[in-house]
């Protein structure tokens, strides 16, 4: 599971896919605090939240009820997903052999014709799959630690 600066970046701009997948991150191993910018951990009583709040609150006398935690919560408030390679591939459709198929093609014709070796520019497959996937499905490029719409 990636889990790089670059990754985490990537995944909190790619808002469509954050969308689609909400409903089935696993926030115990996928998921990133944006207010305090580190991975959200599973907390002493069994809750998930950012390890900056876990301390927070496990300083606390007895844990808040459950509508002060809601509204105090990383996890509630400022969460992100990280999406793993297979739930991006997932996003493309039905057919293991055509996904990887289209996803072959894209490599050898679109990057490395303009010098862009998967190898060099992505440090990791689920970033090459989160480009591939953005492209696929929103016509979106990641240029300049950002987003663009692809002409």
């Amino acid at each position: 599971m990636d889990k790089t600066p670059r990754y985490i970046l990537m995944s909190e701009k790619a808002i469509k896919i954050q969308e689609a997948l909400k409903d089935v991150f696993d926030f115990r191993f996928q998921g990133y605090c944006t207010k305090h910018r580190c991975l959200l951990t599973e907390g002493y009583d069994g809750s998930v939240d950012c390890k900056v709040y876990g301390e927070w609150l496990s300083s606390q006398k007895g844990l808040p009820d459950d509508k002060e935690y809601k509204k105090h919560s990383c996890l509630y408030r400022h969460w992100i997903g990280l999406p793993y390679q297979d739930q991006l591939q997932e996003m493309l459709g039905e057919n293991q052999i055509a996904r990887l198929s289209l996803f072959s093609e894209w490599i050898v014709e679109t990057l490395e014709p303009v010098g862009i070796y998967a190898s060099d520019e992505f440090e990791s497959l689920e970033q090459l799959w989160l480009v591939f996937v953005m492209k696929e499905k929103y016509n979106k490029i990641w240029k300049d630690n950002k987003w663009l719409k692809y002409f």
